[in-house]
């Protein structure tokens, strides 16, 4: 089994004494990687596309530039499956599995205290006893002088060799500065024969200058090839969005430390361009958004389905994003209001609903937070004493809470068919003691009993029993 280099993956593998470079590091979203581990034949590639979680285990490691890391003396922390480590396998060849790590070391690298600011640390990724440890990264504090940059290709042409998927994203953020931007124009101009001139043809588009601080040739290449061929998003302090690279890519080999890191710079075009004017006649005026609702109602678990609504105002069509909410619940836009609804688990617990709405091209922006409290209210445990030919006693024990006890009483037609019943006169009841006695049975028949909690408006679900008179 070997562990390999992705060419194109940012966050690269190295044998230990390998540290070539320093990767700065901001966001804990930031830190996204693969690798590819090669079985020696078919059968142990498969063995390892069917490993389970529980044997990757990642390390977080101390590092700094240019010294090799020791293993596992410097480690600050093993993170495991328990720890949500989970990685997704991809079947790449015959004999190659690629893993790809999606998750973020949240309160840990940022918010914690294990790493400091402007402290170096490693990754080490621990698979059957071989361990590989990552280039150094750099925590920094703020981000004025580094570019988050996204970049992804769905064509596997030209020898790139890129997943087609697209939960698989490369992403790293490099020590570059975006200048303020310059608009470019591309002009056809036509001469009357009375000197007279019209413009038949204007393309305009928004120009930054991005520079490269200090890099390796690795790295240029990385950016440069992502720029030139991939679909490329970017943040900083000057513009964040959707960007294509222009031009050539320059590296200042001429100003390079001890001939392997130097400067770099390269154009950015926005893609896609479109700013409008604001006094166009056919926009008509954007009324912001606004969300009507504050908060969300709670839920009890004998509803079995949430289904509510928040109302907006403004000028559509909206834009939904950032949304956070459980596994049970979906968040959609239903026209000019967000729908929630899903199957409620029936279990209690505290849930957290979050979002962003946005209208007028992403001009204005709103946000929300609330959380769904699912209440589970326990049915009681039956017992039925005392049987005789035309009487029995029902008992159970009281539920925290319980504001009374609802009993049905049915009596079966045909005991070969459970549908055929009768519900007893006088039926259903409600008490609020914890026995019930049943009278003017009839003798040799089969009878159904179910009881609920009653907790104020809210009940539970039923517990039914049958039982057969003398």
């Amino acid at each position: 089994m070997t562990i390999l280099n992705l060419p194109f993956s940012f966050v690269q593998f190295a044998p230990i004494s390998q540290t070539d470079y320093i990767l700065p590091f901001f966001k804990e979203s930031d830190v996204w990687f693969s690798l590819i581990v090669r079985g020696a034949t078919f059968a142990e590639a498969q063995e390892i596309f069917s490993a389970s979680d529980t044997e990757m285990q990642l390390l977080l490691l101390s590092g700094y530039d240019n010294v090799p890391v020791s293993v596992p003396s410097q480690t600050l922390r093993n993170y495991t499956i328990a720890d949500g480590l989970k990685f997704r396998k991809y079947k790449v060849s015959d004999t190659d599995i690629l893993f790809v790590w999606q998750h973020s070391f949240t309160n840990v690298v940022t918010g914690g205290s294990l790493i400091a600011c402007k402290e170096c640390f490693q990754l080490g990724l621990l698979f059957r006893g071989t361990t590989m440890v990552s280039n150094v990264f750099k925590k920094v504090c703020d981000d004025v002088d580094t570019t988050f940059i996204q970049y992804f290709s769905e064509d596997n042409s030209f020898q790139f060799y890129y997943c087609n998927t697209d939960d698989f994203q490369n992403r790293i953020r490099i020590p570059a500065l975006i200048r303020r931007p310059q608009i470019v124009t591309n002009q056809n101009i036509y001469v009357r024969s009375d000197g007279t001139q019209k413009v038949t043809k204007s393309v305009k588009s928004k120009e930054f200058n991005m520079l490269i601080d200090f890099a390796d040739i690795t790295l240029h290449e990385k950016i440069d090839m992502a720029l030139s061929h991939d679909k490329v998003y970017v943040e900083n302090r000057n513009y964040s969005g959707s960007v294509v690279g222009y031009g050539n890519y320059n590296i200042d080999w001429e100003g390079a430390i001890n001939k392997f890191m130097a400067q770099g710079d390269c154009k950015l075009l926005v893609t896609p361009y479109d700013t409008k004017n604001s006094n166009c006649g056919v926009c008509g005026d954007c009324t912001a958004v606004a969300i009507l609702t504050s908060s969300l109602p709670n839920a009890e678990a004998s509803d079995l389905t949430y289904n509510e609504y928040i109302e907006l105002s403004g000028s559509g069509p909206f834009n939904l994003s950032n949304i956070v909410a459980p596994a049970w619940l979906t968040v959609s836009l239903d026209g000019n209001r967000i729908l929630l609804s899903g199957s409620i688990p029936q279990e209690d617990g505290v849930h957290d609903v979050a979002f962003d709405i946005s209208n007028c091209f992403g001009v204005n922006t709103e946000s929300f937070a609330s959380t769904i409290t699912v209440s589970y209210i326990d049915p009681p445990e039956l017992f039925i004493n005392d049987i005789t030919s035309t009487s029995a006693d029902l008992a159970w024990p009281a539920e925290e809470g319980a504001t009374g006890y609802e009993i049905l009483v049915r009596l079966y037609i045909n005991p070969t068919e459970s549908n055929a019943k009768v519900t007893l006169s006088g039926y259903p009841v409600i008490v609020t003691g914890i026995t019930h006695g049943l009278t003017g049975l009839t003798s040799g028949s089969l009878y159904q009993v179910s009881i609920r909690t009653i907790v104020g408006s809210s009940t539970s679900d039923w517990e039914i029993q049958d039982f057969s008179t003398l």
